[in-house]
C-alpha cells in the first residue's frame, strides 16, 4: 500500500509540475516565447490524465478492500464501479489525446516544422527551433538553412540571389534560379526542374534545332515545363530525331540524370485542342520503355505516335458526346416550340399560369417569340439564374396547355435546366404542377389525371 501511494504522490507531482510549466510557458514575452516539444507534451498530457488517475484508482481500490467494516458485496461493488469509471475516462481521453496531437518533424538540424492545425481543419505549418531537447522556440525557414538543405542533398555549391529574388542558385549556373519550399512536412526544391528546363533549352541552341518549342508556367508562376510543337501525324519521326538529341545532350553534359529524371513534353494541335503529354528521361527504373530508350528515333517516335493517338482519340470520344448532348437539346427544344393551337389561348394560359404561381415568387412577365416563332414568357433573373415559361404542346386528352419552367445562367444560355411542368386546363383555368424535372418523369398523379383522361 505505501508503494502504491508513493508512486502515486510521485505522479501527481509531476503532473503538477507538467501543468504549472505549460501554463508559464503560454505567458512567456514573445522575445523569451517557448512551448513544450511535441513529444514532451503528449507525455505530460498522459502523465496528468491517464497515469495519475490510474494510481489514485489503484489505491482507492486497495483502501476499500483493507476495509474490513464494509460488506464484501459492497466492496466489490464500489470497486467495479471505479474501475468502469476510470475505463470510460481512459477511453474519451486517449481519443482527445490523439486527436490533439501536432506532428513534428526535423526539417534540418535547428528547425523543426510542427502541424498546428486542429482537428479536421486545415492543416497549418509553424517552425521552430529546439532548445535545450524538451523546448521550443518560433524560428524560420532562412536563407542558409535552405542553402544547406541544397548542397547537402545535390553535393554542389549554392548561393543567395544577388538581386534579392528570395530564390537560390546554383553557384556554377548563377542564372538557374532555385526555390526552397516546405511540402506537406518535409523540404522540397525545384532545382531538378529548373536545370532540366536550362539544358533543354539550351540543347535546341547547341544542336541548332528550330522547331517551335515553349515553356510553361506552374500554378505559382514558376517556369515549368518544356514543350516541342508537333505539326500533327506526319511530323512524328522529325519530332522524335529532335527529342533523341535533346535527351542525349541533356544526360551526357550532366550527371544529374544518374540519380534524378527530368521531363520533355511535346504539344500538338487537333481541331480545337491542344495536345500535351510528357517523356521522361534520365533515372527511371519506373518507366516501361527502359531508360534508353531516347538513344533511338524509331523507339521514341512508337511512343510519341500511341500518346499522340490516345489523346486524339480521347479528344474525338468528347467531341463526339458534346455532339450528341446538343443534338438532344436541340430535339428538346423542338418538342418546347410546338405552336399547334391557337395563338391567343396559349397566351392566356401562360397569364393565367403566371398569375396563379409565378408572380408570388417574385418573377417578371414579358411574352416573346423565338427566331422560330414559338411562345415563351421571360421571367427575368432571380439569385443569379435568368428564368423562361415555355410553351410546350397540347395535353393528350386536348384538355390543357402545356408549360415547362427552365432555369438558365447567362453564360450557359443553350443548357437549359428544368424546374417543373405545368398544365394550365383550358375549361377551368386550373393549374397543376406536376413535380417533373426530367423528360423521362411521368409527374404527380393529379397532374396525370388533368391531362390523360
Amino acid at each position: 500500500m505505501k508503494r502504491i501511494v508513493k508512486a502515486t504522490l510521485i505522479s501527481l507531482g509531476i503532473s503538477i509540475f507538467y501543468m504549472v510549466l505549460s501554463a508559464v510557458l503560454t505567458i512567456t514575452e514573445d522575445s523569451l516565447q517557448l512551448s513544450l516539444r511535441t513529444w514532451v507534451d503528449v507525455l505530460g498530457k498522459i502523465m496528468t490524465a491517464l497515469v495519475t488517475p490510474l494510481f489514485a484508482v489503484v489505491t482507492l481500490a486497495v483502501w476499500i478492500h483493507k476495509r474490513e467494516r464494509i460488506h464484501s458485496v459492497i466492496r466489490g461493488i464500489l470497486t467495479l464501479t471505479a474501475g468502469a469509471g476510470y475505463l470510460f475516462w481512459a477511453y474519451w481521453t486517449i481519443l482527445f489525446i490523439a486527436l490533439g496531437v501536432q506532428e513534428e518533424r526535423m526539417l534540418a538540424p535547428g528547425l523543426l516544422v510542427t502541424n498546428e492545425s486542429g482537428f479536421l481543419s486545415k492543416s497549418q505549418y509553424v517552425y521552430y527551433r529546439p532548445v535545450a531537447v524538451f523546448f521550443k522556440t518560433p524560428a524560420e525557414l532562412t536563407d542558409e538553412i535552405r542553402q544547406e538543405y541544397l548542397e547537402r542533398k545535390y553535393n554542389r555549391e549554392f548561393v543567395t540571389d544577388v538581386s534579392g529574388s528570395g530564390f537560390l542558385c546554383d553557384k556554377e549556373f548563377p542564372e538557374v534560379r532555385v526555390s526552397v519550399y516546405l511540402g506537406g512536412m518535409a523540404l522540397n526544391d525545384d532545382y531538378v526542374r529548373q536545370m532540366t528546363l536550362r539544358y533543354l533549352s539550351e540543347s535546341c541552341e547547341a544542336l541548332g534545332i528550330r522547331r517551335g518549342h515553349h515553356i510553361t508556367l506552374d500554378h505559382s508562376g514558376r517556369d515549368d515545363l518544356f514543350y516541342l510543337e508537333l505539326d500533327g501525324e506526319d511530323d512524328i519521326q522529325a519530332l522524335a530525331g529532335d527529342l533523341s538529341r535533346m535527351i542525349r545532350y541533356c544526360v551526357e553534359h550532366t550527371e544529374l540524370f544518374e540519380t534524378y529524371y527530368g521531363n520533355v513534353g511535346v504539344s500538338a494541335h487537333e481541331g480545337e485542342h491542344e495536345i500535351t503529354f510528357t517523356l521522361p528521361f534520365g533515372k527511371l527504373q519506373w518507366w516501361d520503355e527502359g531508360e534508353d530508350y531516347y538513344r533511338s528515333p524509331d523507339h521514341v517516335a512508337r511512343i510519341v505516335a500511341e500518346k499522340y493517338a490516345y489523346a486524339a482519340e480521347q479528344y474525338a470520344r468528347a467531341d463526339e458526346r458534346a455532339q450528341q448532348a446538343r443534338e438532344e437539346e436541340s430535339e428538346i427544344q423542338e418538342q418546347t416550340s410546338s405552336t399547334e393551337p391557337q395563338e391567343d389561348s396559349v397566351e392566356e394560359a401562360a397569364q393565367v399560369l403566371y398569375d396563379a404561381v409565378l408572380a408570388d415568387e417574385g418573377f417578371t412577365y414579358r411574352a416573346d417569340h423565338n427566331a422560330k416563332g414559338s411562345f415563351y414568357v421571360d421571367l427575368g433573373e432571380k439569385e443569379g439564374f435568368f428564368y423562361s415559361l415555355v410553351y410546350d404542346h397540347p395535353s393528350e386528352n386536348g384538355a390543357c396547355e402545356l408549360f415547362v419552367l427552365y432555369k438558365f445562367t447567362e453564360d450557359s444560355v443553350d443548357q437549359y435546366v428544368i424546374v417543373d411542368m405545368y398544365a394550365v386546363e383550358n375549361a377551368t383555368k386550373k393549374v397543376v404542377a406536376s413535380g417533373r424535372k426530367r423528360w423521362s418523369d411521368v409527374g404527380t398523379e393529379e397532374y396525370r389525371e388533368i391531362t390523360e383522361r
